[in-house]
């Protein structure tokens, strides 16, 4: 009905057909720019909106912080979203090069909460395909009641089935030289290398919590006494502290 109806205004062949055609065919192309620039700019609010997300997640900064900025919409429950977004895919990212990754090491620590209760930190550093290093926090695992040896396994199976990798791949175990951690017999390593699922790995004890015990050996009063001397002279007013902010960033 509407094709007859438009014959019969602008006639085959006529030259108001062919104006009314130009004309339309006009308004649908900048109907298409006006479209495609509202996507664009949709796109660049969004990408903004999740770099400020970051930020805000990275520096562990309130999440209305982001409503403070003018000209985009970050509310608290956008912001709250993004980061669940964003954590999604960070993991996802991360289970991906782990199972590509050519071999890998892990390191555990076993803390409590501030409610007491237990948990362990296990660390992954793997080396991709493209023969890079990299390092990242694998799990944060809840513990029972309990800290024992078995315990500590337990939980490490767990991470690695959840995250799908090959124990083959594994070639070194870090631990705090806790007697839970490297028990020969009973100990986590013990139980790793009477585990014909694990294979044959190097065992290192932590290096920043040898430094620890070491430091608690470390008994020289003149080198103390002079860096407090030092702290206290850089710390003992606002000028001080500028100079020697201002030094190691020149030095930088």
């Amino acid at each position: 009905m509407k094709q007859n109806v438009f014959t019969e205004e602008y006639p085959i062949n006529s030259c108001q057909r062919k104006y009314k055609i130009e004309l339309l065919k006009t308004i649908f192309k900048n109907q298409q720019m006006n479209i495609s620039s509202s996507s664009k700019e949709s796109n660049i609010t969004t990408e903004t909106s999740f770099i400020i997300t970051w930020n805000i997640a990275k520096s562990k900064d309130l999440y209305t912080d982001g409503e403070l900025i003018s000209n985009i919409s970050v509310t608290r429950h956008t912001t709250e979203r993004r980061i669940s977004e964003i954590s999604v895919e960070v993991e996802q990212h991360l289970l991906n090069d782990l199972k590509n990754c050519e071999a890998f090491r892990i390191a555990l620590d076993e803390s409590t909460d501030i409610q007491d209760k237990p948990q362990t930190a296990v660390f992954v550093r793997y080396v991709t395909s493209d023969v890079l290093v990299k390092e990242e926090l694998l799990d944060l695992v809840e513990l029972k009641d309990t800290t024992r040896e078995i315990d500590l396994k337990e939980a490490l199976d767990t991470v690695l089935v959840k995250a799908n990798t090959s124990k083959n791949k594994l070639v070194s175990v870090a631990t705090d030289g806790a007697t839970a951690m490297v028990g020969k017999h009973i100990g986590l390593l013990g139980l790793l290398n009477s585990d014909p699922t694990y294979p044959e790995f190097i065992p290192v004890h932590c290096v920043i919590h040898q430094e620890h015990l070491a430091a608690k050996h470390f008994n020289f009063p003149i080198i103390f006494k002079l860096v407090l001397e030092i702290v206290n002279y850089i710390q003992s007013n606002a000028k001080n502290h500028r100079q020697c902010y201002n030094l190691k960033n020149n030095a930088i």
